[in-house]
Order: C-alpha cells, then structure tokens, then sequence
C-alpha cells in the first residue's frame, strides 16, 4: 500500500534566513531548550498565539505584579500584628494595589 503524496504546498521546504550571529545563538540556545530543532521552534514561534515583540510591556507588567505581591505581604503583616497604626497603613497599601491594578488595565488596552 503506497502512501499518498502531499499536495506541493504542503510539503515542507528547505529555506534559508539572514540574521546576525548574536540572533542566531538565542535562536539555536532557545530550541535546544525546548528540546526541538530550530525549524521546528520558528514555527512554533510564528504559530504562537503569545504575544510577541514588546517585551517592554512584559517587563512592566512583571515588576507591577511583584509590587502588588510585596504590598500583600506588608498587609498580611500589618494585619497580623493587629496595632492601629498599622491597619491605618494598610488601608494606604490597598489604595497602593488598586492603583497598579488600573496601570495594569490601561497597560493592557494599549
């Protein structure tokens, strides 16, 4: 039993880039460490849904997200220690979250 022949374009075909020798090392360093060939993981790539390009916005995001974690710890202590003075502290704090909670939302509106 013979196998069928792919349609022309769905076959795969070698293909040649251009990029410069620092792009080319993450390229080959980041395939080998999703353990696939680079052919493979340029398509993963380009058939992500992940955003891509910004990584900027990426960044921002992450240490927002950590100030949030580190306003939540002080409340959690703030809490704990059950002092008045503290709790008048944490209201700040919570005002402190909501605000990075907008500059997340705006952040991702644009």
């Amino acid at each position: 039993m013979t196998s069928q022949r792919k349609a022309d374009t769905e076959r795969v075909k070698r293909r040649e880039i251009y990029v410069n020798d620092e792009t080319w090392k993450g390229i080959k360093a980041a395939a080998k460490q999703g353990d696939m060939s680079v052919s493979r993981y340029l398509v993963q790539c380009h058939e992500s849904d992940a955003p891509r390009g910004n990584l900027g916005h990426l960044i921002a995001f992450i240490e927002t997200l950590q100030c949030i974690d580190q306003d939540l710890r002080d409340i959690a202590f703030a809490l704990g220690e059950g002092d008045r003075r503290q709790i008048v502290l944490t209201l700040f704090k919570l005002v402190e979250i909501e605000r990075h909670l907008r500059a997340i939302g705006e952040s991702l509106k644009s």
